[in-house]
């Protein structure tokens, strides 16, 4: 008799760890920054001693408003002017979040952090120390870039 409880609760215990097997994951797709992003928001900031100075939110943007990703490392920026747009070609390096853009030979490059990235939108924001000419004093700006496909 007790052989046959033992039976039934061991079954019983194989029947609960095949009940809780894994479930079997589905794949993440993978978001590349690679393409074109339209321009649809740029929210900007300034700062001096942690206290907010300004802030200016642009949302007027036409289709040559623009920064397009290429796989090689490379990108154009687009931004509407009078009388055509103005193209600017930069070099990149992406590690992660952490995007750092050469827009010239001599730049240092600017480094950004990708605040978002779907397969529709995409974000990235970066901090400049900034000399006020008129106070001598060092601001600190924050913009905040927001793309879409």
């Amino acid at each position: 008799m007790k052989c046959r409880c033992l039976l039934v609760v061991l079954f019983g215990i194989t029947l609960c760890f095949y009940a809780c097997k894994k479930d079997t994951t589905v794949p993440q797709s993978t978001v590349s920054i690679n393409g074109k992003w339209y321009l649809s928001a740029h929210h900007s900031k300034l700062y001096y001693n942690g206290v907010l100075l300004d802030s200016v939110f642009y949302h007027h943007f036409t289709t040559s408003d623009f920064i397009e990703y290429y796989s090689d490392g490379t990108g154009i920026i687009s931004t509407n002017a009078i009388p055509s747009a103005s193209l600017t070609s930069f070099k990149y390096t992406l590690s992660g979040l952490n995007l750092i853009q050469y827009i010239s030979v001599t730049s240092k490059g600017l480094p950004e952090k990708i605040t978002k990235l779907t397969k529709d939108s995409l974000s990235i924001s970066y901090a400049l120390l900034i000399i006020d000419s008129n106070s001598g004093n060092t601001d600190n700006e924050t913009d905040e870039f927001n793309y879409v496909r």
